[in-house]
């Protein structure tokens, strides 16, 4: 406990355990700001990003075959730089571009995904991403370490291009969609203040194989696998020098290896300490977020050449048939998708799916990278070809992009179409345009043909529907651009 540190160095030691910093990165935050040994946020709007962006990172963390890293991957997050105008994070590299795919908002026909009003903004040594409120003022950073503008460069126009809506992020600094505004204003009542206590003290999970997170009105209820035992937890949380001021902490070992946290801040009433231990009984498992050996499909499934190709024209009567060759039972195939058993039974003796919802559903609930089915370039997909890298390799990417502008080509029976056009689209067709330029200067114009035909078919939709002026002139030249891409 901290009650037996003494002297400044030791107190220094203490944080680091928190956050794995280093001793001199603490040392100067000290000196720089009055405060406790671990500072807090200093306003509200700090503290919701901070919040928002713990889930971002659970998400990433819990949901690891989206982003192709394995179940028993190393911690992503490499140190913790609290402060008190802001929070550093130094994340693995393998995780990097995953995280950014979902924490950067991107407009959707639902709404926005991603967190609202964030924006990106590139420095030599580290990315800032930082929160523009309604009134176009920032007021609140999320630093991320060692991201230089050369690394942001490379990594823009993947997520631009595999980007399933447009870019939000992509708009000027001060400036909000009208989607985010509304999404701000109607944002669920979190516990910020212990989501971002949490953030900051993440590294006491480091030797976690998997963690999530999941909120339960005001409480806060944090999962994982191996590392740190549950009473550790409790004790460093409750910490009087580095733990959270004022927190509750009940724990629970649900297995062998699976450990369970409930926070909550306390008003002293003997009510709430008793509500936070019923919370931890945990009776329905379907509150618990999914763990990773819940899930039915292993990846490599979809990267089977069969399973390939039936995704690729959404055949998913074949599609599920290779599920049963595999192991996966009706039932379980109707659990993941939301479907009935009777609808399912349909659809494997050959009846066709043709909706845009009924196959993004599909996607989602089976854990299919949406890209390998044409529905939108994920993330999953790009780093398909992203990793593809050497001379040996070169005959896998041209199969993987050939699959790609397959799967774009499919007609679906309800597109998506764009309302109106803004510069953020302007903007994705030109990012578009350089990556496959980039594509083709390293592997030839063969590998992009139909990739190039696909984007130029989706491109030219965008002069349909109304925009100012200024927008209408550059979305031209960028097309122009496009077309002479293409030839």
């Amino acid at each position: 406990m901290s009650d037996l540190v003494d002297g400044r160095s030791a107190r220094i030691a203490w944080r680091r355990r928190y956050t794995g910093e280093s001793a001199r990165a603490v040392r100067d935050q000290l000196k720089g700001e009055s405060g406790p040994v671990m500072p807090t946020p200093s306003d509200s709007d700090q503290t919701a990003l901070e919040a928002a962006i713990l889930r971002v990172l659970s998400r990433v963390v819990a949901r690891p075959q989206r982003f192709q890293q394995p179940f028993d991957q190393t911690w992503p997050l490499d140190r913790v730089r609290p402060a008190t105008g802001m929070v550093s994070l130094e994340l693995q590299d393998q995780v990097l571009q995953g995280f950014l795919f979902e924490a950067l908002p991107v407009h959707t026909p639902g709404g926005v995904r991603g967190i609202p009003g964030v924006r990106v903004i590139p420095a030599r040594s580290h990315l800032d991403l930082r929160w523009t409120g309604p009134g176009g003022a920032t007021s609140a950073t999320v630093r991320l370490l060692g991201v230089s503008k050369e690394r942001w460069r490379a990594i823009e126009p993947e997520l631009i291009l595999f980007s399933e809506a447009t870019p939000l992020w992509a708009m000027g600094r001060n400036e909000l969609h009208d989607a985010e505004s509304t999404s701000l204003r109607t944002r669920p009542k979190d516990p910020i203040s212990l989501m971002s206590a949490v953030l900051r003290r993440l590294w006491l999970w480091h030797e976690a194989t998997w963690f999530a997170t999941a909120v339960d009105e005001s409480m806060l209820r944090v999962y994982w696998r191996h590392g740190p035992t549950h009473a550790q937890i409790v004790e460093m949380l409750q910490d009087p020098l580095c733990g959270v001021p004022g927190v509750a902490v009940a724990s629970r070992l649900l297995s062998n290896d699976l450990r369970g946290v409930a926070l909550a801040l306390l008003d002293g009433s003997n009510t709430q300490h008793t509500e936070l231990h019923d919370a931890l009984a945990w009776a329905n498992p379907d509150s618990m977020p999914r763990l990773p050996n819940d899930i039915v499909v292993p990846f490599e499934v979809w990267d089977q050449e069969e399973m390939r190709d039936a995704l690729s024209r959404r055949e998913i009567s074949s599609v599920y048939r290779l599920l049963r060759r595999n192991g996966v039972t009706q039932r379980q195939i109707a659990a993941l998708t939301g479907q009935s058993q009777s609808e399912v039974s349909e659809i494997l003796k050959g009846r066709q799916v043709r909706s845009y919802d009924v196959l993004t559903r599909i996607a989602a609930g089976l854990g299919v990278p949406r890209g390998y089915m044409g529905l939108a370039y994920d993330e999953t997909t790009a780093s398909a070809v992203a990793t593809l890298v050497d001379d040996s390799e070169s005959a896998k990417r041209r199969r993987f992009l050939a699959h790609a502008a397959r799967s774009w080509a499919m007609p679906l029976s309800e597109p998506p179409e764009p309302k109106h056009v803004a510069m953020a689209d302007v903007r994705q067709v030109e990012a578009a345009t350089r990556a496959l330029r980039a594509l083709a200067w390293q592997h030839g114009e063969g590998t992009i043909r139909e990739a190039l035909r696909a984007q130029l078919e989706w491109a030219r939709t965008l002069l349909i529907p109304p925009a100012p002026d200024l927008v209408r002139e550059r979305l031209m030249v960028a097309i122009a651009n496009l077309e002479a891409l293409a030839g």
